[in-house]
């Protein structure tokens, strides 16, 4: 009797905590991700940033100072592509996540889910 119970009472258990343990996954995922692009972007700024440096101590002249100033104008076009591109990426993994985790509910209520059968 006791067996029985603990083998039913684990049965239930695990339909009911497979969908989380999916969600769980989903968004340990989505934040693998999030940190990733987060790492790059942190790159690509830092890179920038240092080669605008090293162009600024190479201005000698006016006309150096000049050049300096529209390239500087390309690298702020590029800056604000960069963060639009980003945030797009971002969004497109949130909408991601979210369709996925409606997957996961669905399955879980209508008991298709992987963890659930």
């Amino acid at each position: 009797m006791d067996k029985e119970f603990f083998e039913h009472w684990a049965k239930q258990a695990s339909a009911a905590l497979g969908p989380m343990q999916e969600l769980n996954e989903l968004v340990v995922d989505s934040m693998n991700q999030a940190a990733q692009l987060q790492l790059e972007s942190v790159k690509y700024y830092s890179e920038l940033y240092m080669q605008r440096l090293e162009a600024g101590l190479k201005l000698r002249e006016p006309k150096d100072v000049q050049d300096y100033l529209t390239e500087q104008m390309g690298v702020v076009r590029q800056v604000g592509e960069k963060a639009a591109s980003d945030a797009q990426t971002l969004t497109q993994m949130g909408m991601e996540l979210g369709s996925k985790a409606q997957q996961v509910m669905h399955s879980a209520t209508t008991g298709k889910g992987k963890k659930a059968a």
